[in-house]
């Protein structure tokens, strides 16, 4: 097939295979580590791309040596050639901005040309035409896995003409930048959330009752005074792909089995991990041997109050697990974790505002998932 299933009404030519480095111009970073300085001019890698990693600094003497060979510029392409992790090898980025930066070897430069419309070669990149031929090009029994810069030229991307490249290009940039801001949008909503949780459990944010009258002094508890806390009997191999409940392990991840071994409402810590965070749960699950289950509250005690305050006790939670390579959570984490406890009417106010805050970021995130899919399908369509 040499044109896409879907396509804007005045366009019907062809679309023509061309090698990458037929194309343009294609470069790498620097092939020695830096010398960082506090600030500067920015220095990427592949985390900086593929993480959002905290951007490194070099010194604008070093920065000039760099970019003799190797000077990334407004409406280039950076694209991942290196791999730091899953799914981060053949990444690419469009470079919007004017700022000098300069970049690692782990990061191949792609130049911009008059041959294609940057906008529309960064987005046939990422479909997965290109990815399966960036693979089968690449060096995927290294460690780390990689692609070598001449075999980078060698990949084949296919173009239509530049007049039907600068139209894709500008609509899945609009939809790129909707997906941005979406995102952006959620992430300042969780920093929202994060906020309020911190004033909340540091008292410095009180809400009042029904008759305008501030409510009682809050209680210090222990945690094994609010609730009971148990592990499991299960083991990892017990999981099953498409089981019917959760099961819960040492990990974060979630996994499922086809029988249950509690039906509750429910805290539940990972075993192990390099942080301990609580998930709420509530119904039928099965827990590992090693993870642990907070349940059976108090009467005068709201189960998701107690998660809320729970998420800022990783530190505490840290403190207490032991091991030096994967650290490991102990019962005497649980045992002596210090709660504030209000009154169960301060309590239903807090959870229900934070829960209102939750609901909020879910109804948010279903709208990125929505314009997600949409993309998803309109490159599907429109590219070939």
């Amino acid at each position: 097939m040499k044109a896409p299933k879907l396509r804007f009404t005045e366009f019907h030519d062809e679309w023509q295979s061309f090698t990458l480095g037929n194309l343009t111009e294609l470069s790498d970073g620097t092939h020695f580590t830096p010398n960082y300085k506090p600030s500067g001019i920015p220095f990427w890698s592949v985390e900086t791309i593929t993480t959002n990693a905290p951007v490194k600094y070099i010194s604008e003497e070093e920065y000039k040596e760099i970019n003799k060979r190797c000077n990334p510029q407004k409406n280039d392409i950076l694209i991942t050639r290196i791999s730091s992790g899953i799914n981060s090898l053949g990444v690419p980025k469009l470079v919007e901005w004017d700022t000098p930066f300069s970049i690692y070897v782990s990061v191949g430069l792609i130049k911009s040309s008059k041959l294609f419309d940057s906008n529309f070669l960064v987005e046939y990149i990422k479909t997965s035409t290109y990815k399966r031929e960036f693979l089968s090009k690449s060096l995927l029994t290294a460690s780390p896995k990689k692609i070598n810069m001449n075999n980078l030229a060698t990949t084949l991307v296919k173009l239509p003409s530049l007049r039907e490249q600068k139209k894709l290009g500008n609509f899945f940039s609009l939809l790129e930048k909707k997906i941005q801001l979406q995102q952006e949008k959620i992430d300042l909503l969780k920093e929202q959330k994060k906020g309020y949780i911190h004033k909340i459990f540091k008292q410095e944010l009180r809400f009042k009752s029904a008759d305008d009258k501030p409510y009682p002094k809050w209680d210090n508890l222990l945690l094994n005074q609010v609730a009971s806390i148990k592990t499991g009997d299960k083991n990892v191999k017990d999981n099953v792909a498409n089981g019917s409940y959760h099961f819960f392990d040492r990990s974060e991840d979630i996994k499922y089995l086809n029988e249950y071994s509690f039906n509750e409402e429910a805290i539940i810590y990972p075993g192990e991990g390099s942080r301990f965070l609580p998930r709420y749960f509530s119904g039928k699950y099965a827990l590992h041997q090693r993870a642990y289950s907070i349940y059976n509250f108090k009467e005068n005690i709201i189960p998701k109050f107690i998660y809320y305050q729970l998420l800022l006790k990783n530190r505490h939670f840290l403190k207490f697990a032991v091991g030096s390579t994967v650290p490991s959570l102990r019962m005497q984490a649980f045992n002596t974790c210090n709660l504030q406890i209000p009154c169960i009417e301060e309590q239903r106010v807090i959870t229900d505002f934070l829960c209102s805050l939750d609901k909020n970021i879910s109804l948010q995130e279903d709208k990125l998932t929505l314009l997600q899919s949409q993309k998803k399908y309109f490159m599907q369509q429109m590219f070939i």
